[in-house]
């Protein structure tokens, strides 16, 4: 079991439960489909690609947008 307070996970659950009480940068995120992008480039990199090879490779396909933390919050570590 994860040592995270109760209060902690009872709000992580109703976020999933329900997207309104999402951050405006979340629901920001979840708009321009960046989750998806960046799913897509450390897929195609065979897994392996830290959060900034990721950054990196989306910039030379012209994203402009701020990818730089979503690895991180996808669990895509350094």
């Amino acid at each position: 079991m994860l040592p995270i307070a109760p209060s902690s996970y009872h709000d992580h659950v109703a976020k999933r439960i329900d997207p309104s009480r999402l951050s405006a940068r979340a629901k920001r995120d979840e708009a321009l489909a960046l989750k998806d992008e960046v799913r897509r480039v450390f897929e195609a990199n065979f897994r392996v690609y830290g959060v900034r090879k990721v950054w990196r490779e989306l910039q030379r396909e012209g994203s402009t947008s701020p990818a730089a933390r979503l690895p991180t919050d996808e669990g895509h570590g350094s």
